[in-house]
């Protein structure tokens, strides 16, 4: 089952821009398995889905990471220095924050976020505006393992990058970000056999939907199209988060 989740969810993170660790990390607490295995077995999963999603959507065109392409490579070094310490903050806090009070926060944001997709809702593109950006995302991923994707995705579309391009940087951008969130994990918590259990299933799972994942987007020619259905999914994702926090599903 864990594989099973594992491979749909990173399937719709590598196509739409999320969705892995949002709606798998709420679904292995149901399962019994407790968080301080949960999230950082998911960062574990996502530096390798991070980096393959990545490569696979620069080698089949759907964005461009060359070096004569320099906007991706500046987002992520930028996201890359400030989700690094916000990711490192919040696995301290994560162990004494209320979650009820977390998830509700990452649920409005992450919804009203991906509304302002489906709007003509534009910002004009900065650094300093994709910096909070990332900041804010990576705090999501290092203290519940999810709300990174969906953030961080919508937050570029919206200040007018495309889709695609806008994918795979919040792809690749989870591999710095998780590995710096993992070894904080691991400065506060004993390695457990549960723990390595979740991150063999999950990597199983995972790594085969990040490839295929990327191919899926090669067949969305039309970028309004693409990026409407990444907008309803990115409100779909909020809006689980709320029904999950406040027990009305999965209770």
């Amino acid at each position: 089952m864990v594989i099973t989740f594992a491979f749909l969810f990173e399937f719709v993170d590598t196509a739409l821009g999320g969705g892995y660790g949002t709606v798998l990390a709420p679904l292995l607490l149901v399962l019994g398995f407790i968080s301080l295995d949960v999230v950082p077995a998911i960062l574990f999963s996502e530096i390798w889905t991070g980096l393959t999603g990545a490569t696979m959507h620069h080698k089949l065109k759907n964005a461009n990471f060359s070096e004569e392409t320099k906007t991706n490579w500046k987002i992520l070094s930028l996201i890359s220095i400030l989700g690094i310490s916000a990711t490192v903050c919040a696995v301290f806090i994560a162990i004494s924050i209320d979650k009820i009070l977390l998830n509700t926060y990452i649920g409005f944001l992450v919804t009203i976020v991906g509304a302002l997709m489906l709007t003509n809702f534009r910002y004009k593109f900065s650094w300093k505006k994709i910096g909070i950006i990332g900041a804010i995302s990576s705090f999501n991923k290092g203290i519940s393992g999810g709300g990174f994707g969906p953030l961080l995705t919508a937050g570029q579309v919206v200040s007018g990058r495309d889709t695609k391009n806008a994918i795979a940087t919040a792809l690749a951008c989870e591999f710095p970000i998780c590995i710096a969130g993992l070894i904080t994990y691991f400065a506060f918590k004993p390695i457990t056999e549960t723990f390595l259990l979740l991150c063999l299933l999950l990597t199983i799972g995972a790594i085969p939907a990040s490839i295929i994942g990327a191919f899926s987007v090669t067949k969305m020619k039309d970028e309004r199209n693409f990026k409407t259905l990444t907008g309803v999914f990115i409100v779909f994702l909020g809006i689980f988060v709320l029904l999950k926090t406040y027990k009305i599903i999965f209770s």
